[in-house]
């Protein structure tokens, strides 16, 4: 879902999210909440700081364009313009682009973004999968397509790479995946099976 705030910001929200917010913002700054994943192209205004509250940290946002995902308690930001700043309770730090922070055993931990394809993959329409294991894919489909995940063998740890458009249906990924895993995947009513 793409959204367009009063400031002119525009926010592209993913799957199994929540983005709450004012419909006007105040003067002197502009407040938003996030559960999930969101990617932010932040309007310009140098007298009213952006800020995203998360579950576990807080990005202050003058005009940048970010990516946050907020889905597990470690909250990853990626930068791909501009400057942030993130903190949390105990750490505040400065970001500039190309860059990506995480909470670290409660510390704000910052490496190189190490692909900007990957931080805007669900913005621009695909599943990304670049060094994921099976329980991330499996933890992405359930929320893209609103579906449980059963899984009747313990999965590996071997780890997966490959890309696909979001608008393909679950049985053709699930076919994809099959060939690409060798699990063996099957729709039953709103539940996704994983077997070998």
């Amino acid at each position: 879902m793409i959204l367009t705030l009063s400031d002119g910001t525009k926010v592209w929200v993913n799957a199994a999210s929540e983005l709450s917010y004012k419909t006007n913002f105040n003067k002197k700054e502009r407040r938003v909440t996030l559960k999930g994943e969101a990617y932010f192209e932040v309007a310009k205004d140098a007298h009213r700081p952006f800020i995203v509250e998360t579950n576990h940290i807080n990005i202050q946002a003058i005009g940048t364009a970010f990516n946050v995902n907020s889905y597990h308690a470690n909250t990853k930001v990626s930068l791909t313009e501009g400057k942030l700043k993130v903190s949390n309770e105990e750490h505040e730090i400065y970001m500039n682009a190309g860059s990506e922070t995480e909470i670290v055993d409660k510390k704000l931990k910052t490496f190189p973004l190490v692909s900007k394809a990957e931080a805007t993959a669900f913005k621009d329409g695909y599943f990304y999968f670049k060094n994921k294991d099976m329980q991330q894919i499996l933890d992405e489909l359930s929320r893209w397509y609103g579906i449980q995940i059963d899984c009747k063998i313990p999965l590996n740890s071997e780890r997966y790479e490959g890309s696909i458009k979001r608008d393909v249906t679950l049985a053709e990924l699930c076919n994809v995946l099959k060939d690409l895993t060798g699990y063996k995947l099957t729709i039953e009513n709103d539940k996704l099976i994983v077997n070998r």
